[in-house]
């Protein structure tokens, strides 16, 4: 899987949660547990996963295929 992401809001992910948003190449995506993320319209299918990052439990939020 590519994973890309705004260095500049990597910054901030890091300061606020001290975690860079580069260690999502270190999550098992096999072993995440995602459900859709229903909370606003975003044209386009959101999930919103659990897993762990080493002993750290992380969540993500993956983008997938566009449904305009």
């Amino acid at each position: 899987m590519q994973i890309t992401f705004d260095p500049q809001k990597d910054g901030t992910n890091t300061a606020k949660h001290g975690i860079s948003l580069a260690a999502a190449r270190l999550i098992d995506w096999s072993e995440m547990m995602a459900i859709p993320d229903s909370r606003h319209d975003y044209c386009e299918l959101r999930e919103i996963g659990f897993g762990f990052i080493g002993p750290r439990l992380a969540r993500e939020v993956k983008h997938y295929a566009e449904h305009y």
